[in-house]
């Protein structure tokens, strides 16, 4: 018998931005296939209410011991994080096999994805490791002095470096790199940014950016660096909410879904609390936000298999948590 599956349901209704559900989070056994509904008739097109359904489809146990200082997934499944303690790199996997890669000969400080490959990068430098031979090479990049990588995110056509000083933040934007010619990286230009944020590729070739802190808008940019708009939740009604927490409140990323819909998730320093928010980025609002009381954040989407990563912590037992995501 096909073991049972745990269902989280956070419903995200579509309704106007001024009806808010602050309750706690729900289970559920009714299940939707994702593959019913498509962007034709499904929440783009809707009449109705549709909901967002998180279904749980997998979980890979991580040592809580362990600080993940960062958690990304390629599309093979196969997990890769950050060991906050020693700074190499730790891959996961689905069948719970788990191996420890030297990347650098100092700690890594984030990783970031792109077609069939990963990458890694300390402070200054930057690093590639293709997925299948796990070949790694360094890759020339100049940065200003003081000037560090925070971020890094990559889809067919556009490689973007997020980096940092003590007084700016920065995108550093450049064409996507040919992996028989790799060498010294030439950005195509830069933007810069009015804080921290967290990156992802959307999928039709532009970037989402989440800014750490408040008030927690949320950015998208094109392959040459040009805005192409802003969204920001409605910070007054959803921190004043029931039971909202008194730490402080930061950003996770803005995770692209499907009909031009973004998810963003706001976690809360000193408690359990996350806000869930879903846009409609094409209507330019805010549809729903959901507030849950469990240690989880979402961190990324593969968007071709409808998976959400994230990463939860349940008592004593911390995991790397996949999510099936579909309306209904």
């Amino acid at each position: 018998m096909a073991r049972l599956i745990r269902v989280l349901l956070i419903v995200l209704v579509v309704v106007d931005c001024g009806e808010h559900d602050y309750s706690d989070r729900t289970t559920a056994t009714r299940l939707v296939r994702a593959e019913e509904c498509p962007c034709s008739g499904g929440p783009c097109e809707a009449t109705g209410t549709p909901e967002l359904v998180l279904r749980e489809v997998q979980t890979i146990p991580v040592m809580r011991s362990t600080p993940l200082a960062q958690l990304i997934a390629h599309d093979s499944a196969i997990v890769f994080a950050i060991d906050g303690q020693t700074g190499r790199v730790q891959v996961l996997s689905i069948a719970n096999r788990e191996a420890t890669m030297t990347v650098a000969d100092s700690a890594l400080r984030t990783l970031g994805w792109g077609p069939n490959r990963i990458w890694a990068a300390t402070d200054s430098k930057l690093y590639q490791i293709d997925v299948g031979t796990w070949t790694i090479v360094e890759l020339g990049l100049t940065l200003g002095v003081d000037e560090r990588i925070i971020s890094v995110a990559e889809n067919d056509s556009t490689l973007w470096i997020e980096t940092l000083t003590d007084t700016t933040a920065k995108l550093l934007i450049y064409p996507s790199i040919d992996r028989g010619h790799l060498g010294r990286l030439q950005p195509l230009g830069h933007v810069a940014l009015p804080g921290p944020a967290r990156i992802h590729p959307d999928h039709s070739g532009r970037l989402v950016l989440s800014l750490v802190n408040s008030p927690y808008t949320i950015l998208l940019v094109d392959s040459s660096g040009d805005q192409v708009g802003s969204l920001q939740p409605p910070l007054a009604s959803m921190l004043s909410a029931p039971n909202s927490g008194t730490g402080a409140v930061f950003a996770l990323a803005a995770i692209p879904l499907d009909c031009g819909f973004i998810l963003q998730v706001l976690a809360d320093l000193q408690s359990d609390h996350r806000w869930f928010v879903l846009y409609d980025w094409n209507a330019r609002r805010t549809i729903r936000i959901k507030l849950i009381t469990e240690a989880l954040g979402l961190v990324q989407s593969l968007g071709a298999m409808r998976l959400l990563i994230g990463l939860r912590d349940v008592g004593e037992r911390r995991e790397v948590v996949l999510f099936k995501w579909a309306w209904d």
